[in-house]
């Protein structure tokens, strides 16, 4: 139902106004730690671009899987955990800074799945719920933006209402066309 759900509300956000969106994309990927090691792939759309130094509102899709626990490099004695994922879809707000990088904020709804003996959350299972977070890049040669995000995920068992923070760090690539 889930699948279902994301299917539907991408499909029917073209009648919703994403026709009217500037065409000015992006694509990111980097790597990605909490509760696991691993890696975040996505992209957006910005929405009325302006001025190249202005701010800028997008709409992204990232998703993020985490295979590596942190026991390859040091044993604390628990169990392994097992693969994290999540898929995130939401809202990046970015404002220029004197120094001449772009803070960022973003929020949004998110779905993650853990397997084995996770970290964090401890129960395996699919969970539902938001993230907020902020970060930063500096402007790279040719389009390419480099820097960190910290983000915090709100997340529940599906079916239950018992959240539980999960924190996230990712060193993130970013090509604009």
């Amino acid at each position: 139902m889930k699948y279902l759900s994301l299917f539907l509300l991408l499909s029917c956000s073209t009648s919703t106004g994403l026709e009217a969106l500037d065409k000015r994309t992006y694509v990111t990927g980097g790597f990605s730690a909490l509760p696991n090691i691993g890696v975040t792939l996505g992209g957006g759309v910005v929405r009325d671009p302006g001025e190249e130094s202005g701010d800028k509102t997008s709409l992204e899709l990232l998703g993020t899987f985490q295979p590596w626990d942190d026991e390859i490099f040091s044993d604390d004695g628990n169990p392994a955990a097992g693969d994290w994922s999540q898929v995130q879809i939401g809202m990046r707000f970015t404002t220029p800074h004197p120094v001449g990088r772009r803070d960022s904020w973003r929020f949004g709804a998110v779905w993650a799945r853990a397997k084995g003996s996770p970290n964090i959350v401890q129960t395996e299972g699919d969970y539902l719920g938001f993230y907020g977070g902020y970060g930063w890049d500096w402007e790279l040669p040719s389009g390419w933006r480099f820097g960190p995000d910290l983000t915090l995920l709100l997340v529940a068992p599906e079916g239950k209402y018992t959240p539980r923070p999960v924190p996230q760090l990712a060193f993130r690539f970013m090509r604009w066309f």
